[in-house]
């Protein structure tokens, strides 16, 4: 790079989008990346050749404790048939180590609905296996700017592709809505199993959900509830499953023998979380990351991401140190599915070496919008994908200098149907893998896709939207010159600016 393009990007040197998307698929070739397997070993050494390769210094694995759950076996059985589906993570979970195997728990199964406490007035649950539906959210925009920002959203569409923010897009596939509340109530009423209809998914029965069984007792009335983890068996089933199991219930009177069975383990392990620096000429840092941790292909989530970070590394790998004007750090973050221990534990480390993170850039699923339609009932996986570029949110620390950096990045690069969120931490959530790092007062600018089959087996390499892979990568490169010239005190909060009063469509 000559000086009149220095702290101006090169597009020369971001790597085409076939390289980014090599990586992609070499990622997805490996299967299911869970934290503490091989396979995620696996992924953390390639991110650390390529980091190498790149000529990254200071190349680390965090491996901070983890409590990390691997199922064995589990089943379901109606009238002595095999009922398909698959087990909920974390459930049969106590949070101690060990093996955990119910043996055949046989017993009435019982519908509840959507399981609310007036579904739940209704049915005498105790000693049972409770059926019930699993909903998720409408995805609009209306509900990003309701339950997350902390003052109001910012639209791009050029296209016009979104006419109003009430106007229905897909389900929200992984921000949960009746589960794990359903669950909770079926359990603390005596419940001896729970079993989830994937109602909104698309007709599957495999869905690998988060860990909530921390995630969601804090929510849980101490007086109410007289446990902190999932600790009794769950099973997913698809929508024509839970309709079947429905009318078998109905027709016998309310109740069906069932019998359901859930082994794990418990494994004392830990997290695998690779990172690696460029110094520049501050010891301030701009951190890069995603996770690369995965279920099933996991192309989306996160092979896109971490994909698009190692773009980013091999861009600033090629460009001098004097140019650069803080440090560069990238990380690959673990455990994502299994209660975030790897990022818990690498933000601590930052914390303990004294590092002066000035903002977190975080990349997650750079993906195709598909929406679950019943027209397509008994055909493929019931799932159409519409043409366009899978919805995105940008949740951002709500700062003046940091809104107009993002609003006129995501202009000048055209990145359509990009949802701004301003957060503030204690009013709003950061639902993203930047969660952490904004709860440590770390400033974020993170950018998300939930498109619908996240946590699935479709999630493959043939999803990808790969012409935004080397656009999004641009967008970051973009702003990180510009935060080269920021200190982090210009990144502070500021509530309710009330910016954000039209949409730019």
């Amino acid at each position: 790079m000559d000086k009149a393009q220095a702290g101006k990007t090169n597009t020369a040197l971001i790597p085409p989008k076939e390289e980014i998307f090599s990586w992609i698929e070499h990622f997805a070739s490996y299967g299911h990346r869970r934290s503490g397997t091989e396979n995620n070993r696996k992924s953390a050494q390639f991110i650390a050749d390529k980091f190498r390769e790149f000529g990254l210094e200071d190349i680390r694995f965090d491996n901070p404790d983890a409590k990390l759950f691997f199922p064995k076996e589990w089943s379901l059985k109606v009238n002595g048939e095999d009922v398909p589906c698959y087990f909920i993570n974390y459930t049969n979970y106590s949070g101690e180590i060990g093996e955990f195997d119910t043996g055949d728990i046989e017993a009435e199964m019982v519908y509840v609905g959507d399981g609310r406490p007036e579904d739940f007035a209704k049915v005498d649950v105790k000693g049972k296996i409770v059926l019930a539906n699993n909903r998720w959210l409408d995805y609009d925009l209306a509900y990003f700017e309701k339950f997350h920002a902390s003052d109001k959203c910012w639209w791009y569409d050029p296209k016009g592709t979104i006419k109003s923010f009430d106007q229905y897009i897909h389900k929200n596939s992984y921000d949960p809505y009746t589960f794990p509340q359903n669950y909770c109530d079926a359990v603390q009423q005596g419940a001896l199993g729970f079993v989830g209809i994937l109602v909104d998914n698309c007709n599957h029965y495999i869905h690998y959900n988060e860990n909530y069984s921390q995630a969601y007792a804090k929510f849980l009335d101490p007086e109410k509830y007289d446990f902190n983890t999932m600790y009794k068996p769950g099973l997913w089933v698809s929508r024509d499953e839970g309709e079947h199991l429905e009318e078998l219930i109905a027709a016998n009177g309310g109740s069906i023998k069932a019998t359901m069975r859930m082994k794990n383990t418990v494994e004392k392990s830990c997290a695998n979380v690779v990172s690696g620096i460029l110094p520049g000429m501050s010891d301030d840092v701009i951190l890069v990351h995603s996770h690369h941790d995965a279920c099933f292909e996991g192309a989306i989530q996160d092979a896109s991401g971490m994909s698009t970070v190692m773009a980013i590394a091999k861009y600033f790998s090629q460009i001098p140190k004097e140019q650069r004007k803080k440090t560069l750090m990238f990380g690959a973050m673990d455990c994502h599915f299994s209660g975030y221990a790897g990022h818990e534990g690498f933000i601590k480390r930052l914390q303990d070496e004294g590092r002066n993170v000035v903002m977190d850039f975080v990349v997650e699923h750079v993906a195709m919008e598909a929406v679950d339609d019943i027209s397509l009932k008994g055909k493929a996986d019931e799932m159409r994908f519409t043409g366009q570029i899978g919805m995105r949110l940008i949740y951002v620390t709500e700062n003046k200098e940091i809104l107009d950096m993002l609003t006129e990045t995501i202009k000048e690069n055209n990145l359509e149907r990009c949802l701004v969120v301003p957060c503030i931490k204690g009013k709003a959530d950061v639902c993203s893998d930047a969660d952490r790092f904004f709860k440590a007062g770390i400033p974020v600018v993170s950018i998300i896709s939930p498109v619908i089959y996240l946590m699935d087996p479709a999630d493959k390499p043939d999803k990808i939207a790969k012409d935004q892979l080397p656009l999004i990568a641009k967008a970051w490169i973009d702003m990180i010159y510009q935060v080269f010239e920021h200190k982090k005190e210009d990144f502070k909060e500021q509530p309710d600016l009330h910016y954000y009063g039209k949409r730019e469509a």
